[in-house]
């Protein structure tokens, strides 16, 4: 039987210090549209993901399984090697945020400009703001990248 999810996060919070303080995706950081709480039991969007396969002799145990959208889970690696699943996990977010802030560049050009004189405050509320024009796409139990995108190119030009 396999732990439950908030048994996972903290397991790798404590082992990794990766930051978990949000229900995410491990892998391209996507959420729900719900509240960014930490409440990884109540997340049932978010699978658990075997980082060596069972199949592969891999253990159902907090070390062994992340949590990962749907997508991802179908995407990462199906071999019998730890660290390279831990590696495409860790460049698969670095992958999906550069595609990010490239669309949040497309969609305000002058962004690292204005994120140079923001007050964080003020972009917190625009975001959120923001957030309540947008929604989850009808089948997908997720915000899309270029909603996310949206959302922080409008806040970011809403607080500067």
């Amino acid at each position: 039987m396999m732990p439950p999810r908030g048994e996972i996060a903290a397991h790798w919070l404590c082992d990794l210090h990766w930051d978990l303080g949000e229900t995410t995706c491990w892998a391209c950081g996507l959420w729900d549209g719900s509240e960014w709480d930490g409440a990884y039991d109540e997340a049932a969007w978010l699978e658990r993901c075997h980082l060596v396969p069972e199949s592969l002799g891999g253990p159902n145990c907090s070390d062994n399984l992340v949590l990962l959208y749907e997508r991802c889970h179908r995407e990462m690696p199906n071999v019998d090697d730890r660290a390279g699943a831990l590696e495409w996990i860790r460049t698969h977010k670095e992958r999906t945020v550069d595609r990010l802030v490239a669309e949040v560049r497309r969609l305000c050009p002058d962004a690292e400009e204005r994120l140079a004189r923001v007050e964080p405050t003020a972009f917190v509320e625009a975001r959120e703001c923001r957030r309540e024009e947008a929604i989850v796409h009808f089948g997908e139990g997720r915000m899309s990248e270029a909603t996310f995108a949206w959302i922080y190119a409008q806040a970011l030009m809403d607080a500067t």
